[in-house]
């Protein structure tokens, strides 16, 4: 009785132990790192690397939606690297293989898995869920390395044999996880920015710019417009300069005294200002720079380059345009030159009309439109060579001899902002020329033919229509003068010459010294050969115009006895003319009428 007893509490020993084994079996089965990895990190607020060896450590935190490194500085973290991070971790292949209380059965301890106080480690945490790893040695075929986990879901240390890949994720490379650009104002919403710089003097020297739609201006030190596409390479360059290390605490008290900082950069966008200080790096290795952001303590090194792109605003970016006339806006353009003076007007039709004028006559015509158009894109494509003064100080006007300028320019918009030039000869060499910019205070170097280009003939800007709008053209008469020989075209007969002739212009006007006789060209005697006539549907008004012969392939010449011009013709009306006096010469039949 008393064996039987001894055996069945063996029996039940044994049975609890089998049930035991297979209650913790079950459980190693049922548990999957892979799958705890997923859980903590989608959820994951938290990361931290520690490498005890090298004194390093690495941390980041979540708040919110937003990542950020928080030990040993705090700066925003940088995303990709996060992602990659997780993208890693949840793809390797994870293999169990020995609980930690099993080991001294095994007569092993963790230094035999390269696992000590001293190992590199990874915590990853998130919902009250983490999980440690602390990076061992590789294994023997060199694909993985042994990894002691610690699963805070299940309360057990176990080794795992991991791909090798991880031990890379735990080599602590600072920059990698952080942003590295500092200016977060993205390009496209920088709608001011300033750059400041300490003198010894204790002055301040403040540069300024505002963008207004995608153009570019100047507010301080001087009211002038900057060049659109340097000032967005300008901002290129700073959004992209990349921060080289970080600052602790006691480096940033030693590199920057107490009021020490001798630049600052302020950029506005999205109706908030970031702030930027920047000084020398003292007591460090040359060709540092160390700067400080408004929203920021850490404190961070750039390359000395970066200066490079805050120095000489002014100058760099300032437009070296110095005319922007658009013949839509521009309502008067005047030049004065002594007694002289030439202006371009719009009358109530919206009319270019040009007008010259001294101290005792005046005479106005009707402009083309083309040929203000075409000075206007001349005038502008005049580019600064050199600013000599910006902004204009006292006493500037006279050392640069702007005080008794050659030529005189006046500009007024439709919106009545009114603007002057003053030009004068910088050397013999007319093709370079001082100009004085008073809205934008300014004087500087251009390199143009002023001399020529403001020296206006008015008739080369007249309209070349010679014919009224207003005038329907009925009947048209070539006259011989010699020959007393007549063609005659009508409206009716609708014919291509008709057609040609009917639109009556000049290509350009030679001068206003008609005679009825002839005229000088060029100190030649050209006399009239032909007459031109045309009358309108009232068969009573009558407009004629003088005709020389053909003097070449591209030159005829004509003249008006009512404004006493005289003309050049263009060719389509010079090849349809001579078309018609060939087949005056070769058709004896023609009727002969006087005019």
């Amino acid at each position: 009785m008393k064996k039987t007893k001894t055996f069945l509490l063996l029996a039940n020993i044994i049975l609890g132990f089998a049930i035991y084994l297979s209650w913790d079996s079950n459980q190693s089965k049922s548990y999957s790192l892979s799958d705890s990895l997923v859980s903590v990190l989608a959820n994951m607020d938290s990361i931290e690397f520690l490498a005890q060896e090298a004194n390093n450590s690495l941390k980041l935190n979540r708040k919110e939606n937003s990542w950020a490194v928080v030990d040993p500085y705090n700066w925003p973290a940088n995303t990709l690297t996060l992602s990659n991070f997780q993208t890693k971790l949840v793809h390797f292949e994870y293999t169990p293989l020995h609980e930690i209380e099993n080991l001294q059965g095994r007569g092993e301890i963790l230094e035999d898995y390269g696992i000590n106080q001293n190992s590199k480690k990874i915590s990853i945490s998130g919902n009250n869920h983490n999980i440690n790893f602390w990076i061992g040695s590789k294994t023997r075929d060199g694909e993985s390395v042994y990894c002691l986990v610690l699963d805070s879901k299940v309360q057990r240390k176990t080794i795992f044999k991991i791909d090798e890949e991880i031990d890379k994720l735990s080599n602590i490379k600072f920059l990698d996880w952080t942003v590295r650009n500092f200016i977060k104002t993205p390009l496209y919403a920088i709608e001011k920015l300033s750059i400041s710089f300490s003198r010894e003097n204790n002055q301040t020297n403040t540069t300024s710019l505002i963008r207004n739609n995608q153009d570019w201006s100047f507010t301080i030190p001087f009211q002038g417009n900057a060049d659109p596409e340097k000032v967005m390479l300008q901002l290129n360059s700073l959004l992209s300069a990349n921060i080289t290390s970080f600052n602790s605490s006691n480096d940033y008290l030693n590199n920057v005294p107490k009021k020490k900082w001798t630049t600052e950069l302020v950029i506005t966008g999205f109706d908030q200002t970031e702030s930027f200080q920047f000084a020398p790096r003292l007591n460090s290795e040359e060709g540092k720079v160390i700067g400080k952001s408004s929203n920021h303590e850490t404190t961070f090194i750039l390359d000395a380059d970066f200066m490079n792109n805050l120095n000489d605003w002014s100058t760099k970016l300032r437009s070296r345009t110095i005319f922007d006339l658009s013949p839509q806006e521009v309502d008067l353009f005047e030049i004065s030159q002594g007694k002289e003076t030439v202006q371009f007007t719009k009358s109530e039709n919206n009319r270019w009309q040009v007008t010259e004028s001294n101290m005792t006559n005046s005479y106005t015509m009707l402009a083309d439109n083309e040929e203000i158009s075409s000075f206007f894109r001349v005038l502008n494509s005049s580019s600064v060579e050199q600013f000599l003064a910006a902004p204009i100080g006292e006493g500037d006007a006279i050392k640069f001899k702007m005080d008794d300028p050659i030529f005189r320019v006046t500009v007024s918009d439709q919106n009545l902002n009114r603007n002057i030039f003053l030009f004068n000869r910088t050397t013999n060499e007319n093709k370079l020329w001082t100009i004085m910019d008073t809205n934008q205070s300014l004087i500087c170097l251009v390199k143009q033919d002023f001399g020529n280009l403001l020296k206006i003939n008015p008739l080369k800007f007249k309209s070349k229509v010679l014919l009224s709008d207003d005038y329907s053209v009925q009947q048209i008469l070539l006259s011989e003068n010699e020959h007393n020989k007549t063609i005659e075209l009508n409206k009716g007969l609708e014919s291509s010459s008709f057609r040609i002739l009917s639109t009556m212009q000049a290509h350009s006007f030679i001068s206003n010294n008609f005679l009825e006789d002839g005229t000088w060209v060029e100190g030649d005697w050209v006399p009239w050969k032909y007459q031109l006539s045309y009358r309108n549907e009232s068969n009573s008004n009558w407009v004629r115009f003088k005709l020389s012969e053909r003097k070449g392939a591209t030159t005829w010449y004509g003249g008006d006895p009512v404004s006493e011009l005289v003309f050049n013709l263009p060719i389509a009306i010079i090849e349809e003319i001579s078309q018609l006096v060939s087949l005056s010469k070769n058709d004896k039949s023609l009727q002969k009428k006087k005019l």
